[in-house]
């Protein structure tokens, strides 16, 4: 599309490519923030690694969106753009680690990577904002997937209640099972409220 010179096509890739990668992204974290702490413990055997799991949640729309935004940039031939964009947010992960792992721990570490994929994915944001036209409405393309989320986890965990476990009793096929209801009722929500154009 660049190479033909069709910025619409080129606008309309893009903004439907970054509310996929946004709508995956809220999916995840609400399996990892809602079932985290289980899977720690069913998966693991630690409630540690559930609450590793649960804070790393907030981690995947930004870790989805980086990378989506960045291999648009690269599409874009704005390579040196996306490698600066790397490094500046591998500094501050770096930084994170000299000062915040020897005070707290690992979670320094672990918010280190958030702030840099978050801080990443704004640097992403704003560099493809000046060369693309994003066609983006909060309401549609935020709130829509986090409330089908909201009603996902509640339909999952009164499925899971009423039907799953007086059938099922191990815990493990309990929490796929239920995992896959909050996935396939978000998937559905999405799908019977989105809208043309």
């Amino acid at each position: 599309s660049q190479s033909a010179g069709n910025q619409e096509r080129i606008d309309v890739t893009t903004s439907r490519t970054i509310t996929c990668s946004l709508y995956l992204g809220i999916l995840c974290t609400g399996l990892f923030l809602f079932y985290g702490g289980e899977m720690g413990e069913r998966l693991f055997s630690s409630a540690l690694a559930g609450s590793y799991i649960t804070t790393l949640s907030w981690l995947c729309p930004f870790l989805y969106l980086s990378t989506t935004l960045g291999s648009i940039l690269n599409g874009l031939g704005q390579t040196r753009t996306t490698f600066c964009h790397n490094v500046i947010g591998l500094i501050s992960q770096l930084l994170f680690v000299l000062f915040l792992v020897p005070a707290i721990g690992i979670r320094g570490y672990l918010y280190g990577l958030l702030f840099g994929q978050l801080l990443l994915t704004v640097l992403h944001l704003i560099a493809v904002r000046r060369q693309v036209h994003i066609r983006y409405h909060a309401l549609h393309h935020l709130m829509r997937p986090m409330g089908a989320l909201g009603l996902a986890a509640f339909a999952a965990e009164k499925i899971t209640g009423a039907v799953v476990a007086p059938m099922i009793s191990q815990p493990v096929i309990q929490l796929c099972i239920s995992c896959g209801i909050l996935a396939g009722v978000y998937g559905g929500l999405l799908l019977i409220s989105r809208r043309d154009g």
